[in-house]
């Protein structure tokens, strides 16, 4: 019988992980939202120490609470005596019933309704971290503008716009920070995957929006157009909001990302500092939108460190990255699977 080889793009991460070791805990949740839904997810704590803080994980768009970096960083932090709640949005993961719920919409207010549980079951810790990623990583920073129970946030590759990235194509260039034809160079997986025919399908006939691992209804483009609308997650993540004192932000972006533009990241970086935001940009020179083994260490590093910096410590910066030698830093998704032998199935999490 044939050995099952297949992995997911995002999933690089968990080469040469171990089992899940004793001495963490791993237990799926489930509770209830105010419509009628169901969020599913996995606690993970440590067993042998005390916890001395608490982290929801946002995944990316085709993500699932298995996936190689929120299960690999989750256990990290666990060590670190950090309990990390990861759900399922709805459409995937446990709840694939549920796909015609999704949009922002619904993954912020799952999100809101995770840290009411996160209160819940750890009352005597005040605040909770946010760890997203990609599309999770946006809605990180839309829930760090609108609740004061933040305490941190770290992202990694997260998308910083709808509007100048996922539904680009909607939009003339004169309403873009760059023409599409420049993002769609940037951005190939984006360009082949949200086209200007899908996204009027979805937003001019309701048609139900479809990637390469899953099938949203058309609320979940409507939600990004109204999302935009009402000023994009940059607003978010440039203004306080609701929220008096906004809290530090670090974002990993690698600079050769096909899926979530790296100059955008800089040019909001850049906006962020001239408004004094505590926002740290990390630049991965030549990583792309999956953390290869060669950059796992950097890129647990960083959680790492935004985990246990204090505020104080924190600074607001621009840091670049680089592997020696650097000519290696850079390994495009073919030499990638060339590397990791046997693989009959890719498939790129978002």
């Amino acid at each position: 019988m044939a050995k099952d080889t297949s992995i997911e793009v995002g999933s690089f991460i968990a080469i040469g992980e171990p089992p899940l070791p004793d001495h963490i805990e791993e237990r799926e949740v489930s509770f209830s939202t105010e419509d009628g839904a169901t969020v599913k997810g996995i606690l993970c704590q440590p067993k042998n120490i005390p916890v001395t803080q608490k982290a929801l994980f946002l995944y990316e768009i085709e993500g699932h609470t298995n996936g190689g970096s929120v299960t690999v960083i989750s256990r990290r932090y666990a060590d670190l005596g950090i309990a990390s709640l990861r759900i399922d949005f709805s459409g995937h993961g446990k709840r694939k019933d549920e796909w015609e719920r999704y949009s922002p919409q619904s993954m912020l207010h799952d999100a809101t309704v995770s840290l009411n549980w996160l209160d819940e079951e750890f009352p005597e810790i005040d605040k909770t971290m946010l760890c997203g990623f990609s599309t999770g990583g946006g809605i990180a920073i839309l829930l760090r503008e609108m609740d004061d129970r933040i305490s941190k946030s770290c992202l990694l590759y997260p998308v910083l716009s709808f509007k100048n990235n996922f539904i680009a194509a909607a939009y003339d260039d004169e309403d873009l920070l760059f023409p599409l034809e420049l993002w769609d160079g940037a951005t190939p997986w984006r360009a082949h995957e949200f086209t200007k025919e899908k996204l009027e399908a979805s937003l001019k006939k309701d048609k139900p929006f479809s990637l390469s691992a899953h099938t949203y209804g058309a609320n979940f483009i409507k939600g990004c157009k109204e999302v935009s609308e009402a000023g994009d997650i940059t607003r978010a993540l440039l203004n306080s909001g609701e929220v008096k004192s906004p809290t530090p932000l670090t974002v990993i972006q690698g600079t050769h990302d096909i899926c979530v533009p790296h100059p955008l990241a800089r040019i909001y970086y850049s906006w962020g500092k001239a408004v004094k935001a505590p926002f740290r940009l990390v630049s991965m020179k030549y990583m792309d939108h999956f953390v290869a083994p060669q950059w796992k260490k950097s890129v647990l590093h960083q959680f790492r460190k935004a985990a246990l910096q204090s505020p104080e410590e924190f600074k607001p910066n621009h840091t670049v990255v680089s592997l020696r030698p650097q000519k290696k830093g850079f390994l495009d998704l073919e030499t990638q699977l060339r590397l990791a032998k046997d693989l009959d199935h890719v498939r790129l999490n978002v």
